[in-house]
Parts: C-alpha cells; sequence; structure tokens
C-alpha cells in the first residue's frame, strides 16, 4: 500500500494532482479553419485562459495554433500567465494584413490584455514559441514608421523563443517589464529586423537574425 504523503509526491511530480480548475494549465488547439470562422478567437480563448488564474498567481494556459495561415486584422493580446505556441505538426503562420492597425504592434504582451483584466495582478509568465509573423506582401511599413511584430509592453519573464519573424521593421521590442528570455528566432526582413531592449535585466540571444530584404 502506498503511503498517502507517497501518492501525494507522485501527483505533484506528474502535474495531475489537480483539486480546481484554477490549479490547471489548460491547453486550448485553434485550427485556421475555425479561426477563418471568427477572427477573435484567439483573443478571446487567451482571456479565458486568463480567467482561470488561481489565488496563487500561478496558473493560466496555452494556446496552440495548428499548422496554417491565420490572417490578422487587429493585434493579438497575451494577458498575464497565458502562452501562444506553434503545434510540432509543424508551423503557424501570422500574417498581418494590409487592413491592420497601423499604429498597433501585431502581437502585444501585457499592455491592453493587462489594463482590461479586474483581476488582481500577479507575475507574468508568457511564451511566444513555435510561430511565424509576417505581414502581406511581406512590408509592414507605414508613414516610415517602424511596425512591431512582438512588444512586450508589462510584465515578467516573458519568453520569445524559435519563431520566424519577417516583414517587419523591428522583429521584437521589450519595451516594459523584466527579466525577458529572446532565444532562437529567425528575424529577416526590410529595415534594420532588429531586437529592441529597454526592459530590465533579459537574457538576449542574436543567433538568426538578418537583415536580408525580400
Amino acid at each position: 500500500m502506498i503511503p498517502s504523503y507517497a501518492k501525494h509526491l507522485m501527483c505533484y511530480a506528474l502535474s495531475i494532482c489537480v483539486s480546481t480548475v484554477a490549479e490547471t494549465n489548460s491547453v486550448i488547439r485553434i485550427n485556421p479553419e475555425t479561426f477563418r470562422q471568427n477572427k477573435k478567437i484567439i483573443n478571446e480563448r487567451l482571456q479565458e485562459l486568463n480567467g482561470l488564474r488561481g489565488p496563487g498567481g500561478g496558473f493560466g494556459g496555452t494556446v496552440v495554433l495548428e499548422p496554417g495561415v491565420y490572417t490578422l486584422d487587429e493585434p493579438l493580446y497575451l494577458p498575464e500567465n497565458t502562452s501562444l505556441i506553434g503545434s510540432d505538426r509543424g508551423l503557424p503562420r501570422l500574417i498581418r494584413s494590409s487592413n491592420f492597425p497601423s499604429n498597433q504592434a501585431t502581437l502585444i504582451v501585457g499592455g491592453r490584455a493587462s489594463r482590461i483584466d479586474p483581476q488582481p495582478h500577479f507575475a507574468m509568465d508568457n511564451e511566444i514559441s513555435g510561430v511565424g509573423i509576417s505581414a502581406e506582401n511581406n512590408s509592414a511599413t507605414v508613414n516610415n514608421s517602424k511596425v512591431v511584430a512582438i512588444r512586450v509592453e508589462s510584465g515578467q519573464d516573458v519568453r520569445i523563443r524559435y519563431n520566424e519573424i519577417g516583414g517587419h521593421q523591428v522583429g521584437i521590442l521589450l519595451d516594459g517589464g523584466a527579466r525577458h528570455t529572446v532565444q532562437g528566432n529567425k528575424l529577416t526582413g526590410q529595415g534594420d529586423a532588429s531586437i529592441k531592449v529597454t526592459a530590465e535585466l533579459s537574457s538576449i540571444s542574436t543567433t538568426g537574425i538578418s537583415t536580408s530584404h525580400y
């Protein structure tokens, strides 16, 4: 017979000991066809996952994008404790449409997503990985302004890893928060295709950056 304390440790190690929905890290999968039927579904699901956070401040969830094309007419917002991950079956491609608001980044961590959240804010823990981000006609340039693919506006411990980013003047902008990680991303396109950092104590890997034009 297994002692009760041993069962508790086994459950903890296997991440299957769940007492409430707020303590589980949920996963929601979205495919291109579902997105075409409702272009707000990614933002809606991220907000739903953000609402699962418990009083301990730890758990939200992950949206997994299946391979294919997702044409965006508005920014994607990652609230606290949510992640956006590409499927292991292939790279999903987020394409910024010509109707996209000209003064907004394609994908925003924090910002509006945090401000509209009525719950108390805990340390943010986000990940964006395995996703392609580009723009129609391979160029997101508006009135010579620097259009950003991924902008981190607030939070801590945001991880941006192994994405393919092109067609934006700035690939990744760490504009707020602290202790972010940028690793293994491939950045190509017009302009400087750069990573810009004002956030404190962040770890940046510059491998895979190219300023080649399309």
